[in-house]
């Protein structure tokens, strides 16, 4: 099954793993991470906006960073498409397996591709001759939300039915 062959994947299971893996037993801890999982994808859909604003040709480590937020986009709406088009029975007191299952898949995905960004954001001058201030202000605020994934997860681990 999807769900063995994730497991077999993930030999180190981690927190951010496990706290999905709970949230996702319950409607709250569901809906908690559809909720953040909306947040990223505003942050990053938020962060190409403010970077266009900014005027400024963007360097390699932004365009980096400009194409790790379009992965991390295009896995949001997978996600919110899911929800949509397979976890949608308002009649279910909890989400199905089989959405609980591939939503986890996703939602670690997702966060894989948060931490690859906030890497990717660490590369971009702040100071000195190639830093600009409208850049390091918009990848401050992405990086920012990006780095409160893990404990907003745990966070939604923690309610219940």
């Amino acid at each position: 099954s999807l769900e063995v062959e994730i497991e077999a994947n993930l030999f180190f299971f981690s927190s951010v793993y496990r706290s999905i893996k709970i949230a996702l037993r319950s409607v709250k801890g569901f809906n908690c991470i559809i909720k953040w999982v909306i947040g990223i994808q505003e942050s990053a859909l938020q962060y190409s906006k403010d970077i266009a604003q900014c005027g400024a040709n963007a360097n390699q480590d932004v365009t980096n960073l400009i194409n790790a937020n379009l992965k991390i986009i295009n896995t949001t709406n997978n996600i919110l498409n899911l929800k949509t088009n397979i976890c949608a029975s308002a009649d279910e007191s909890t989400p199905t397996k089989n959405c609980c299952v591939k939503t986890l898949y996703q939602v670690y995905q997702l966060y894989k591709q948060v931490k690859t960004a906030i890497k990717l954001a660490k590369k971009i001058p702040s100071t000195g001759p190639n830093a600009v201030d409208c850049v390091t202000d918009a990848t401050t605020t992405l990086t920012n939300y990006y780095t409160q994934f893990p404990s907003n997860m745990l966070a939604c681990s923690q309610l219940t039915s």
